[in-house]
């Protein structure tokens, strides 16, 4: 199964020519394949061996070919990326795409200082004014009705943020600064966002126009009857 699943990530890959840049690392695995999976924690583990060896690949391709990769800009959703960049020595830069309010909740809940499921109606979070239990997001206030495994995805992207070299957020610092100097004292943080299509900035990069990253482009063929 997981064999299968990394020939079809490494054809995919090979969608990138001489593309030397590891940011986002979502990019590599937007590929669909058919892999009976009895769960979603199922499909996350086997999506973690996959993408590591397949990253792994990657990277020494890369330094065969006389462009080694020095770092990894890598989504939070994939901790295990941080693991791969240890491996060969790289700079670890980890990018939140959510605000740090949400990822200061999920780091509570990952360290168990925010232990659950939720006991009070109000919820204390260093750096945020006083929550209820329903300003939480979903998967902490509501486990029940979350699939297992998407809630342990969510709160396990701060499970190695002590071993990155940089933190980003996709925020601006005066929109969250209670919550940055919060996390500025634990870690090296930097707000870079919002980030936004470059159609909508410079137009450096005319099809660039959704919030989104697809690995291939996509053909919308209407239909007229």
């Amino acid at each position: 199964m997981v064999s299968s699943a990394i020939e079809l990530l490494e054809e995919a890959l090979g969608c990138f020519g001489d593309e030397r840049v590891l940011t986002r690392v979502t990019l590599f695995f937007l590929c669909v394949y058919e892999v009976p999976f009895t769960s979603i924690k199922q499909y996350f583990e086997t999506f973690k061996v996959a993408g590591s060896e397949t990253l792994v690949k990657l990277i020494e391709k890369l330094d065969d070919a006389g462009e080694p990769v020095t770092a990894i800009v890598y989504d939070s959703a994939f901790p295990w990326v941080l693991d791969v960049a240890k491996k060969f020595g790289l700079l670890k830069v980890v990018f939140f795409t959510q605000t740090c309010a949400v990822n200061s909740i999920y780091y509570h809940v990952n360290r168990g200082l925010l232990p659950l499921p939720l006991s009070k109606s109000d919820v204390s979070i260093p750096g945020l004014p006083l929550l209820r239990a329903s300003d939480t997001p979903s998967f902490i206030h509501d486990m029940e009705s979350t699939a297992p495994g998407l809630s342990d995805l969510s709160v396990n992207q701060l499970s190695n943020i002590d071993e990155a070299d940089w933190v980003l957020f996709n925020i601006f610092y005066k929109l969250e600064e209670k919550e940055v100097d919060w996390m500025a004292k634990r870690w090296k943080v930097r707000t870079i966002g919002p980030t936004i299509p470059s159609f909508y900035l410079d137009k450096r990069l005319e099809d660039d126009k959704v919030y989104g990253i697809d690995l291939f482009k996509t053909k919308v063929i209407a239909l007229v009857g």
